[in-house]
């Protein structure tokens, strides 16, 4: 029978999903397929087959000229009313929860089926702002977001900020006192931060939670990031890392 873990690591992208366990006190990716550790957050739903199809088989069903209705970027619906909305898709009518509850419900099965645990507990990036600093759809957001955890079966779902996410998974915990600067690019928006980074979870990204905007990177970031006295460190978020050292 499966053991019951502490929770799931879940990075529900614009463009591409993860997510991850504890394994021996080491972090471990799940593989959606061999040696891939993100699936594309992509849907298609196959009129003939009459189901839906999601990430490389939803994308290949799309380039096959399959019969069928294609989604992406769901992730820009949340706090909107078009999450909420019913529409007639396949033989049901569904709402945008129920979609991306069922890819979400998909993502926990395979970490089920490969961690041989049951995870009834997600932690879940989520943007610094999905739509704006006091945007009233911010909180709506958030709560569309948790709604679709809710509906892939997990119980308990809590949230982090994924530069704070992406900061804690460089070990930047592990150098108390440090100023550095974390940059998120994703799929939807990019943003970067610069703070303390290891003096205390709560400390990393501290920037954000003092209202800082979330804006597209310029072009001379490179620029901004050697005029800092400090060394840097910057985070492309989910895969690419590098670290870029002040003079």
């Amino acid at each position: 029978m499966a053991q019951r873990a502490l929770g799931l690591g879940v990075d529900f992208g614009t463009s591409n999903t993860a997510a991850g366990y504890m394994c021996n006190n080491r972090p471990r990716l799940i593989q959606f397929a061999s040696g891939r550790t993100t699936i594309p957050t992509t849907f298609f739903f196959d009129y003939d087959a009459r189901r839906m199809l999601i990430g490389e088989l939803a994308n290949q069903a799309l380039l096959d000229g399959v019969e069928g209705r294609f989604m992406r970027a769901l992730k820009r619906v949340l706090g909107t009313s078009l999450m909420h909305e019913r529409r007639q898709i396949l033989n049901e009518r569904v709402t945008f929860v129920d979609i991306v509850g069922r890819f979400l419900a998909e993502v926990k099965a395979r970490a089920e089926a490969e961690a041989g645990t049951i995870f009834d507990r997600v932690l879940s990036g989520r943007p610094v702002v999905f739509h704006g600093v006091g945007d009233p759809r911010e909180a709506a957001a958030e709560a569309d977001l948790r709604a679709c955890y809710l509906a892939a079966g997990f119980r308990e779902v809590d949230f982090m900020p994924e530069p704070q996410a992406a900061a804690i998974a460089s070990g930047a915990l592990g150098d108390p006192g440090s100023i550095g600067l974390v940059v998120d690019v994703g799929g939807g928006v990019a943003g970067a931060d610069g703070d303390h980074l290891g003096a205390e979870p709560g400390r990393v990204g501290e920037g954000h939670k003092r209202g800082g905007d979330k804006r597209p990177i310029h072009h001379n970031l490179p620029h901004q990031v050697r005029r800092l006295e400090h060394p840097v460190l910057v985070l492309v978020h989910p895969g690419l890392r590098r670290h870029l050292v002040g003079p």
